[in-house]
């Protein structure tokens, strides 16, 4: 799916917009990016925990333990893709029924 989020923007709800523009400064913020840093630091340095694990109860903690940080690293992304998807659904709906009264019409 392209994001293009000005686009995006315009076919969201107004309720949609004011929440996507709170994550927006949240997610833009520099304690975010601080906190994505860090969360990209232990991505790595769980995946090599985790691949020399001593027990295979420790190496599965690693990959839980990472897959949070991955929900971290990648909210960003996440974000845009939930809002975009929402905003293709109405465009889809609208393309539709516009197909819909073409066909009525003729």
């Amino acid at each position: 799916m392209d994001l293009d989020m000005m686009e995006v923007y315009k076919h969201l709800t107004d309720a949609e917009r004011q929440e996507y523009a709170v994550l927006e400064e949240t997610l833009s913020s520099a304690g975010w990016k601080l906190l994505v840093e860090r969360a990209e630091k232990e991505l790595l340095e769980l995946m090599n925990y985790g691949a020399n694990a001593p027990t295979w109860d420790e190496n599965r903690t690693a990959l839980g333990r990472r897959q949070v940080w991955m929900t971290i690293a990648r909210l960003r992304e996440a974000t845009d893709f939930e809002y975009a998807a929402k905003a293709q659904e109405r465009m889809t709906a609208v393309t539709e029924t516009e197909e819909v009264d073409d066909l009525n019409y003729e």
